[in-house]
């Protein structure tokens, strides 16, 4: 379940939900996560899916383990840019991110910050 309260240029979101890892030999068991987010956008992309022109910024802070489950917190600020010329287009990501687990407890695997994601590799046509 997760409720934002405002989408725009800045929302906050409590997310309650119980996650397990689904790949064998990882010897974690399903947990409870209740964390509360803050998220602060500026998007001059043209194209949110497949942009040629325009930037995103984007950061987000999260705070998980009231009253239960996880106890951390985690921030990442991502950015990237795209201009086009000609046929070509130009794109450049970045993202930073730190996770600090609370009250001295270890941070779960499903927590943590991975490479990667949607925007990884992008489709080629060719011709």
């Amino acid at each position: 379940v997760r409720g934002a309260q405002h989408e725009g240029p800045h929302s906050v979101s409590l997310e309650v939900c119980e996650r397990s890892w689904a790949s064998p030999g990882v010897g974690e068991r399903p947990s409870l996560k209740v964390a509360l987010s803050h998220r602060a956008r500026r998007d001059t992309r043209d194209d949110p899916g497949l942009p040629s022109a325009g930037a995103l910024l984007e950061h987000e802070f999260e705070v998980a383990g009231f009253p239960v489950g996880a106890h951390f917190w985690r921030e990442r600020l991502s950015a990237e840019a795209h201009a086009a010329r000609g046929r070509t287009v130009l794109s450049v990501f970045g993202s930073f991110g730190i996770l600090q687990g609370l009250g001295g407890l270890r941070t779960r695997l499903s927590d943590k910050l991975f490479l990667g994601g949607p925007s990884s590799l992008r489709r080629f046509r060719p011709g």
